[in-house]
């Protein structure tokens, strides 16, 4: 039977010791427990101590490459109690959300659904989002892409293409600019 609150059993447990022996070994920092009730409210049923480690949600991660923790990793850090330092990190902004992690996990902790909790409380706080971020939405709302076609360049030729050179079809924006801002200024308000 999962708990309706995920996190109980192990408040409960710190709540009678008289100290945290666990110990972020890296910082020196004594584990954290007082998050874990906002994370709760955040993730409901998601039981994150069901994470048996199969890493299944992260050999499917497109951005693991790209993370200092793994998403299972993540998932071990915020169960020990370790949540600060990833809430203090740019780390919970490299999740590209794709939802793989969701659908590879047989245990069903989703870890993106726990970076999007850990996200939420950053904001809460007042840490902003990293600056290369702020620039790539910035380009999406200006031109409905990331960054303009780029060319291509042949090195047995030594010259550059264009799109329309190459007989590709001229990459456009969205047909109605305005209606997609307002579409995605509403997604981010949700």
């Amino acid at each position: 039977m999962v708990s309706s609150r995920p996190f109980e059993g192990r408040r409960r447990q710190m709540a009678t010791s008289t100290s945290s022996s666990l110990l972020d070994l890296m910082t020196l920092k004594r584990a954290d427990w007082s998050i874990l009730v906002q994370i709760e409210e955040k993730i409901g049923e998601q039981d994150p101590k069901s994470c048996f480690e199969c890493m299944k949600c992260t050999s499917g991660c497109p951005a693991a490459e790209f993370l200092e923790m793994y998403p299972h990793s993540i998932v071990l850090a915020v169960r020990e109690g370790l949540a600060e330092e990833i809430i203090n990190s740019d780390l919970i902004w490299r999740c590209a959300f794709c939802l793989k992690c969701r659908e590879r996990c047989p245990q069903e902790v989703a870890p993106s659904d726990l970076i999007i909790a850990l996200r939420n409380i950053a904001t809460d706080r007042g840490i902003g989002v990293p600056e290369d971020l702020n620039t790539v939405l910035n380009s999406i709302m200006e031109m409905g892409y990331i960054h303009p076609p780029m060319k291509v360049f042949s090195r047995r030729l030594r010259k550059t293409y264009t799109r329309e050179e190459l007989g590709l079809k001229v990459m456009r924006g969205p047909k109605d600019m305005d209606a997609f801002r307002e579409a995605l200024m509403s997604a981010f308000e949700e």
